[in-house]
């Protein structure tokens, strides 16, 4: 093997890691390596949109309309995507109503393409818990908000 090949190999906890040439001993988690590049996406956009720190995510208002939730971990970028296939697939129509959603792919500063949750922007309900819909009760911390059409859905 030469020192510019690389084996991707699982490592005992399941996780993958990569194994340079030269140097076996050394080896580069390429999740780490992905939300590194995030890191970076979330800097350019930190000094151009107002953002909101969640548990796995970050959440930039890009405008009146629009949120972009971009992942700080691997839990954030699986929220990402399931909350995608729930928008693309059940949408307004379910038990459990979401925002409009999907995912785009945008290009850091260095050129890189990663995966951004764009949401419609929703107006957090302020409602007492008792006076909400049964529904609320099974979404996580009942986070839920009213869209342009003033109606109640999911937007975690």
């Amino acid at each position: 093997m030469t020192f510019n090949e690389t084996l991707v190999n699982r490592d005992s906890s399941g996780r993958f890691s990569e194994t340079l040439g030269s140097t076996p001993e050394v080896t580069i988690d390429p999740v780490a390596r992905l939300f590194e590049k995030y890191d970076a996406l979330h800097s350019e956009l930190a000094e151009k949109y107002e953002v909101i720190q969640g548990r796995t995510r970050y959440v930039y208002l890009l405008d009146d309309n629009r949120v972009a939730k971009v992942p700080v971990d691997e839990d954030g970028l699986d929220a990402n995507y399931r909350e995608a296939h729930w928008s693309e697939s059940v949408g307004k129509t379910g038990y459990i109503p979401i925002a409009d959603a999907a995912i785009e792919t945008w290009a850091s500063a260095d050129g890189t393409e990663l995966d951004v949750l764009v949401m419609e922007r929703v107006e957090e309900a302020l409602l007492a818990y008792r006076d909400m819909p049964d529904w609320v009760g099974s979404v996580d911390c009942a986070q839920v908000g009213y869209d342009r059409e003033g109606r109640l859905v999911a937007y975690d």
